[in-house]
C-alpha cells in the first residue's frame, strides 16, 4: 500500500510496507530531488537523498561514516542535523531534515488529511482515498 500527497514541487510517498524507494531514489530524482527514510521491525535502517538523477547520500543514521557515496559525507557535515542528533532520536532526525528539504511538514495534521491510496502488491494496482 502506498499512500500519496503532491506539495507543490514535493511528492510524499508512505510505504508503510517492503518500501522499495531506497532502491529507486535516482530515477524518483530525476527532475528534482528525492528523500527516502525506510526501516525494518528489526530496526535495519537507511536514509537516502538524491538531486537530479545523482545520489548525494545514502546511510545508516546509527553509522554517518558509512555513507555512500563517500562525498556524502561533506553533504551530512552541512546538514541542520548534528551527529548527536541521529544517535539520540534518529527518527526524529530524519524527520527533521525531511522537513527542512521539503518545506513540508509531515505533522498531526498532514497524516489527518486525505491522500491517494495505491495497492502496489499482491494484487493489481488500484487507486482510491483511505477513510
Amino acid at each position: 500500500m502506498l499512500l500519496a500527497a503532491r506539495h507543490g514541487d514535493w511528492t510524499i510517498l508512505v510505504e508503510p510496507l517492503d518500501g522499495v524507494a531506497t532502491t529507486r531514489i535516482e530515477r524518483l530524482s530525476m527532475q528534482g530531488q528525492a528523500f527516502t527514510l525506510r526501516w525494518t521491525t528489526n530496526l535495519a535502517t537507511t536514509v537516502g537523498y538524491a538531486a537530479h538523477g545523482t545520489l548525494i547520500a545514502l546511510f545508516d543514521p546509527m553509522d554517518l561514516e558509512a555513507v555512500t557515496p563517500a562525498s556524502g559525507r561533506e553533504w551530512l557535515r552541512r546538514l541542520p542535523v548534528p551527529p548527536a542528533q541521529w544517535r539520540q532520536d534518529w527518527y526524529a532526525a530524519a524527520l527533521t531534515l525531511a522537513e527542512t528539504l521539503s518545506e513540508v511538514r509531515l505533522d498531526r495534521a498532514w497524516w489527518a488529511r486525505r491522500h491517494l491510496k495505491i495497492a502496489l502488491h499482491p494484487n493489481p494496482p488500484t487507486t482510491g482515498l483511505p477513510r
